[in-house]
């Protein structure tokens, strides 16, 4: 599983991971990478150095990826945000199902740009629609998103 995390936080994820998951192993990618564990379970990477590795930790055979403070990825064009995305995307055309999780306790501004690099990291749009999984999870609650209150759709004439 790839982590992508702020740098202020790097080290406690390694820590918790050990923690919590004490028969994986965890690595963090520091600078150059030089001392990492490329046979460890777990990688946990900032953002800040992502730029750095995202070619081999695209190719690295993830099965998941977990982002941290989401809300980092929120404007699409930045770099940052590009190459989440693309790291995202490689997973997914690999794994049928991978275990893909953007965490924040920031709220967002209003405003529906702020969440469609979210939506797309987990698979659920593309830079233009919903893709499929999405749309058949919304016709099974039987509600219409375009909905004022998501209005069930029975009670719509």
């Amino acid at each position: 599983m790839l982590v992508v995390v702020p740098n202020v936080v790097k080290a406690n994820w390694a820590h918790e991971v050990s923690l919590w998951t004490p028969n994986r192993s965890v690595t963090v990618i520091h600078g150059d990478g030089e001392e990492i564990d490329g046979f460890a379970d777990i990688v946990v990477v900032n953002y800040e150095v992502l730029d750095r590795h995202v070619g081999w930790l695209g190719n690295h055979g993830f099965r998941g990826m977990v982002v941290d403070e989401a809300h980092f990825i929120k404007n699409k064009s930045s770099q940052r945000s590009q190459h989440v995305l693309e790291l995202s995307q490689r997973i997914r055309t690999r794994i049928a199902r991978p275990l893909l999780m953007a965490l924040t306790g920031t709220p967002l501004i209003n405003d529906i740009e702020d969440f469609r690099a979210i939506w797309q990291f987990l698979g659920w749009i593309d830079d233009h629609k919903p893709l499929a999984e999405l749309m058949n999870k919304l016709e099974d609650t039987g509600l219409m998103p375009g909905s004022r209150g998501s209005t069930p759709t029975r009670d719509v004439p």
